[in-house]
């Protein structure tokens, strides 16, 4: 089974060798394209991944799967969803998702999905759990993943729709899926991944492995560290799509969006972690 990993990346040349390391040491019996798509980066970026190309072409660095190719591309680009539908657009695998430049792939993470999806091959949407982590790699915020576990134990469309509780970088479909349903929508900054998932679990089921798939990485001067209040609300506007004739749904979503907020805001003014 071919594996199509895409990383989106713009000037996160800090973060981005670990997010390569984390695809790229990823072990067991399925094929993989790595896909980084640079929105022109001036922080080094471009000097990481051609080092990582040469390293690979060189046999100094080794992909410990079945089989690997890496590609990489730099151009100035219209955002996130479009960087990650550059990348999907490019894509040959049967499995596909996307990985941003400062999160990580958990180790023998592409092998549970790939044991996932030989095995029950009717089957379009993957998700499993997510930690959280700091600038440096240490998991903080362990009560939010807490939470986000409990909600998918329950994974229904209708619960989605209350609340997000599907974390972006530990999520693979079928590359058919995208391709029937359309790609990420690009006129959304923060929740384009929200949109997708309804777009997909209102068709197709959301399947749950309880293993840690990936780290989420959050910091203060990242998109969703700097923005989660836009970030609710957008993630709102798009489960409003779904719920005029659900009325209750809409209150209950709004009420998690306040509480959420106010938890996010009350954690930051503490400095918790």
């Amino acid at each position: 089974m071919l594996i199509s990993v895409v990383t989106p990346s713009y000037n996160l040349a800090r973060f981005l060798p670990r997010t390569i390391d984390s695809v790229v040491s990823q072990a067991g019996d399925f094929e993989l394209e790595y896909l980084v798509i640079d929105g022109g980066s001036t922080d080094g970026t471009l000097e990481i991944l051609k080092r990582c190309q040469d390293d690979l072409t060189a046999g100094r660095i080794k992909a410990a799967c079945a089989g690997f190719s890496f590609r990489w591309f730099s151009e100035k680009d219209r955002g996130q969803s479009d960087a990650i539908n550059k990348g999907l657009r490019m894509a040959r695998g049967e499995v596909a998702a996307y990985l941003n430049a400062d999160d990580l792939l958990a180790p023998r993470c592409l092998q549970t999905v790939s044991d996932f999806f030989r095995l029950n091959p009717g089957q379009k949407l993957l998700t499993g759990y997510c930690r959280i982590i700091d600038e440096d790699g240490h998991e903080i915020r362990k009560a939010i993943t807490w939470y986000k576990n409990i909600l998918l134990g329950i994974p229904s469309f209708k619960n989605l729709l209350k609340e997000n509780f599907i974390s972006q970088p530990a999520t693979f479909w079928r590359r058919d899926v995208h391709i029937e349903l359309g790609y990420f929508d690009e006129g959304l900054r923060y929740a384009m991944d929200y949109d997708m998932w309804c777009r997909m679990a209102s068709k197709y089921r959301i399947n749950v492995i309880r293993n840690h798939l990936a780290d989420f990485r959050w910091y203060r001067q990242s998109k969703s560290g700097g923005g989660f209040g836009a970030q609710f609300e957008e993630e709102y506007r798009i489960a409003l799509r779904y719920l005029d004739k659900r009325p209750m749904l809409k209150l209950i979503h709004r009420f998690n969006i306040v509480k959420t907020t106010a938890v996010y805001r009350l954690w930051n003014l503490i400095g918790g972690t």
